[in-house]
């Protein structure tokens, strides 16, 4: 606990976007709706299988956000070089995994841990999570909701006709969308996934430390069933996963479960020397203010 409170002390989360693009009473009622579904299903009876589930899902939703980061900034890249047939899909990915990072943090998108309900949970189809961010935003602003699906699903379009169909005129035969629309969307959504995360921690810390020592231990076996890639698991996940399971027992925002080590190794996975290339070191706050 000390460590989180310093953090919150020296470095607490701003938002930049969702407070100036909606309404703050709009904003406390879906922070609302989000608590009150932990209240709902924990109802103060906290377990180390919650512990084990909120802290990975509060990874895997940070995973996402910087994901979605490379994606971006691999699209801005994409872009600048006239790489014109990767535009569709990066410009699509970035924005649905965006959305993933968003359902991963909302109690009312359950996780049943088992063979099937780990692939449910964890590989949602396209469909699902389209149908699913546009459910949950709609208890935010409707119309935002709305005209944010109605974009997605016409990115989701715009890849799949370059990836089966690719029309001779290429990107000119539709409306090329720029990239400072995709990196707007992803921002929101990434900014409701921090305040959708928030309220885990915030729940965890008002009414379950009263048992602390009997859900403590997060079980690590359960934990790992998030970062299983066909029966292989990412040593870097695992390594993380376990230092998040000492340093910080217990679920924390996106934010706070994000950490300058993690964000570094992350981005370095992607770097390679040589001049002009890629640079994922550059722009790291692109969608989100990562540590």
């Amino acid at each position: 606990m000390p460590q989180l409170e310093t953090r919150n002390l020296i470095d607490k989360f701003k938002y930049s976007v969702i407070t100036q693009l909606f309404d703050q009473a709009d904003i406390d009622k879906f922070r609302d709706w989000v608590y009150k579904g932990h209240c709902a299903t924990i109802k103060k009876k906290f377990t180390s299988k919650d512990n084990s589930q909120w802290i990975t899902r509060n990874y895997l939703s940070a995973k996402m956000i910087l994901s979605a980061t490379v994606m971006v900034t691999s699209l801005e890249y994409a872009i600048k070089h006239n790489l014109k047939m990767s535009i569709p899909y990066l410009s699509y990915y970035a924005t649905i995994t965006c959305c993933r990072a968003f359902l991963y943090t909302i109690p009312e998108n359950t996780w049943n841990y088992s063979k099937i309900g780990n692939k449910k949970f964890l590989e949602m189809s396209h469909s699902t999570i389209i149908n699913c961010t546009g459910s949950y935003l709609n208890r935010l602003d409707t119309v935002f909701a709305e005209n944010t699906i109605k974009t997605i699903k016409e990115l989701k379009e715009w890849r799949e006709l370059f990836s089966y169909k690719f029309p001779s005129s290429g990107l000119s035969v539709i409306r090329n969308y720029d990239v400072n629309e995709i990196i707007e969307i992803c921002s929101i959504m990434c900014e409701l996934a921090q305040l959708s995360s928030e309220q885990i921690q915030k729940y965890v810390s008002k009414k379950c430390m009263y048992n602390y020592e009997e859900w403590a231990e997060p079980e690590v076996d359960l934990m790992e069933a998030g970062f299983m890639y066909n029966d292989i698991i990412d040593p870097e996940d695992a390594f993380r996963v376990r230092y998040l399971s000492r340093k910080q027992p217990f679920p924390v925002s996106i934010y706070y479960t994000m950490t300058e080590g993690m964000v570094e190794d992350y981005f370095g996975a992607w770097q390679e020397e040589g001049e002009d290339n890629y640079d994922p070191d550059e722009e790291w706050q692109i969608i989100f203010p990562v540590p």
